[in-house]
Parts: structure tokens; sequence; C-alpha cells
């Protein structure tokens, strides 16, 4: 009885999946194309690789030279129009899952959620903050080196044995992002307070985020550890998110037009931003998104910058003759002591380019 049940319930389903795809091929005039049998953003259409018949997570990037359409508005909006690209709501869901932001609206929202970011990144409006966000991500990236290297006892080891480096790098790419994109300090060897605290919630969603997507609501009711901590977690930054705003708000309207004094931080600057629009500015819970939901430094995923890392790394311990370019390099900027300073980026171009090469073979 059972196996007829079974069989009964996988043929209605491949049928169903039969006449939506042809349905699929009729709506877009049989124009050649992705013939999949799963979106590439659905839980199986994810899991599986990218072939020519599952586009797969990455097919943006192994097919980004491939655009079919057969709709002349669609054409209009790709090569002409100032709005941007639409975005599919099905296909960008994956993206919400904090709520809407740049990433994920369209049109009018898309415009204004652009002019009020805008300025975070691009230097204008410099009367409301005044030091550069990169200036800002070279400083705390030294500090953040030191308070590493300090707490781990590294600095009075003649060897260090890492194995392996990858959670290393994953929490000191979180701390920048931390530092940086909300002005918080993210001391390398937390207290153990009581809660759950902000650097920790941070790092439990950025490594729980895939199985907070896949994951039904209802499981998260049995006992399974792990996925009641990344259930916290995420109340928990939201909870963070909120006050960070009110608070941000609230020593923004002290400082009045004289915001000199504040920081130069990523929220800090969103939030002013914001503020200065007036009646027109966000929402508190469209200010909680956008720091929480893109990710929240400057324009980068702390997983992929924590990638670029351990690759550049590995690349550099397994070329030893490159490594030793790179350090010379070092040494003739830096000297033996210095710590690195925005400045010194184009001065440093063989560390740079070895960064760029691993962003171009292994970002993921």
């Amino acid at each position: 009885m059972w196996a007829s049940f079974v069989l009964l319930a996988l043929l209605i389903c491949v049928a169903s999946r039969i006449s939506k795809f042809l349905d699929g091929l009729k709506k877009v005039g049989y124009l050649p194309g992705f013939r999949c049998a799963f979106a590439s953003m659905s839980f199986p259409g994810s899991m599986l690789p990218t072939n020519y018949f599952n586009p797969g997570f990455d097919w943006c990037w192994k097919w980004k030279h491939i655009v079919y359409t057969r709709s002349i508005d669609v054409a209009k909006q790709i090569l002409c129009s100032p709005q941007g690209y639409w975005k599919d709501p099905e296909h960008v869901a994956p993206l919400t899952i904090w709520g809407d932001s740049l990433l994920t609206v369209n049109h009018d929202v898309h415009r204004k959620h652009r002019r009020i970011v805008g300025p975070a990144f691009n230097g204008s409006r410099q009367a409301l903050l005044r030091l550069s966000i990169y200036t800002l991500v070279a400083q705390e990236t030294s500090r953040l080196y030191a308070d590493m290297m300090e707490s781990e006892g590294w600095c009075k080891q003649a060897t260090v044995n890492l194995e392996p480096i990858n959670p290393h790098l994953g929490k000191f790419t979180l701390g920048v992002i931390s530092r940086c994109g909300f002005g918080l300090p993210f001391p390398w060897t937390s207290d153990t307070a009581e809660g759950m605290s902000f650097d920790r919630a941070l790092t439990v969603v950025s490594a729980g985020t895939i199985l907070r997507l896949i994951v039904p609501r209802w499981a998260y009711k049995l006992p399974i550890k792990r996925l009641h901590e990344i259930d916290e977690a995420f109340t928990n930054l939201a909870a963070f998110m909120r006050t960070f705003v009110s608070d941000k708000k609230a020593e923004l309207a002290t400082k009045g037009d004289g915001t000199g004094g504040l920081k130069g931080d990523l929220f800090t600057r969103l939030v002013a931003a914001s503020e200065a629009e007036g009646k027109n500015g966000l929402e508190d819970q469209e200010l909680g998104v956008l720091c929480s939901g893109n990710p929240p430094v400057a324009n980068e995923d702390p997983e992929t910058t924590a990638h670029v890392l351990q690759a550049c790394l590995a690349m550099l311990a397994l070329q030893p003759e490159e490594q030793e370019v790179c350090y010379e390099n070092i040494t003739r900027v830096l000297g033996e002591s210095r710590d690195p300073t925005l400045e010194d980026f184009d001065a440093l171009d063989k560390v740079v380019a070895c960064f760029q090469e691993a962003a171009r073979m292994f970002r993921t």
C-alpha cells in the first residue's frame, strides 16, 4: 500500500514538473536558454552542480556572458534603463532573509535606497562624516591584527602552526566587519558574559545563513542544539540592530549639525545619511536590514573575503619564491615594524596583486 502511495506521489510530482517546464518554454517562445527542472536558488537546484540541465547556485558566474531574451522591454531595460535591472522576487527571495534591501528592491524604492546608501560609500556629503571608510578599514585591520597576535601569543613564538587556518581568517573578517561596519569593539578574546554577545551572534549568523534558508521554521522546535543556536543568533542580531538604530539616531540628534565628532563607521554613515533626508529617509527596519542583510561591510561578503585570504596564503605557501617577493615588498615599504596605512596601498603593489589573483581564481 505504502509503495503504491509513494509511486503515485512521485508520478504526480514528475507530471507537475514536466507541465511547469513545458509551460515555461511556451512563455518564452521556445527561445534557447536554461533547461532545468529546479530553480537555481531552490534547495535541490542549489545543491546540484552547475550543468546544462541545472543552472545551480553559481550559474550567474559561470554563464555570465550569456543572456537570452525575446522581450524588447527587457532588452531596453538591460541596455538603456537608468533604473538598473529588475529583480524577480522569486529569484531574490534568499536575499530577503532579513527583509528587502538595496539588492532586492526595484524602481522607486531602489532609487531611494541608492540615494541614501551612496554617500556612505562614495565620500560625498563630507560634512556628515570626515573619516573615510577605507581609512577606517585600514586602521582597524591593523589594530585587530595586533589584538589577535597578542591574544593568541603568536608574537612570542618563532613558528605558528594553524590547522586549520580557516576559522581564524573567518573570525578576523567578521572582526573587521564589526568594527568598521558597526563601530563596535570586536575583541579577539570575548568576555564570557551571559547571553549571546553581538560578535558571537554575527559569527553564528555568518556561518548559519544557508541552514537558515533551507531549514523550515518548525524544525527549530526540535531538540537540535545547532538549530537553536542559529535561531537565537538571528533573533539577537535583529534585536541588536533595532537598538543600534535607535541609539545612533539619539546620538545624531544630540550632535545636531556638528557631526565631526562622530565615528566614521559604515553604520553611522548610513544612519546620518538617512537622517539628512528628513521625512524621505529610511525607516528603522530598513536601516537595520541595510546593515544586517547585505553583508554589512563596504560592499564585501565576509565568506568571500575569508576565502580570498585563505587562497592567497595557501598559494604563497606553495610558491616560496613569490612569497619572498611579497615579503620584500612589505619590508621595503613598511620596514620591520610600522603598521600599514591606506596611503601605502599603491606602494604595496606586489601584495595587492597576490590578493587580486587569489580573488580572480578562488572567489566563491
